[in-house]
């Protein structure tokens, strides 16, 4: 029988009061790292919400298979922000989702013919 290593669990929003307590409480049951907007270590990852860099190569270079996010940011302008990315995307996906049952509901009528 083989050894099954779980790998490094990433926490995002670290440094924050969540994010700590999410960190503290793994540490005790698996290998860490923090992603946050200001690393305390070296082997934290700098990351941020507003962050369009991609982490793929700095997860899989800590061996990351399993990620918690905990990260938020309470700042107003942040929060409107956050909420039209939302409705754009929502109105993205309805739209398509209609497209789709219109196409589904189509075929199905030509199929009865």
């Amino acid at each position: 029988m083989t050894s099954r290593t779980p790998g490094v669990c990433a926490v995002t929003g670290a440094s924050g009061y969540v994010g700590s307590i999410i960190m503290r409480e793994l540490q005790q049951h698996m290998p860490v790292v923090a992603m946050a907007r200001h690393p305390q270590s070296e082997a934290d990852i700098l990351w941020s919400l507003e962050s369009d860099q991609g982490i793929a190569k700095a997860l899989r270079a800590r061996n990351v298979k399993t990620l918690v996010h905990a990260a938020w940011i309470c700042a107003p302008t942040a929060l409107r922000k956050w909420r039209r990315r939302a409705s754009k995307a929502q109105l993205r996906s309805s739209t398509r989702l209609s497209a789709r049952e219109l196409s589904a509901s189509s075929l199905s009528r030509a199929s009865a013919l």
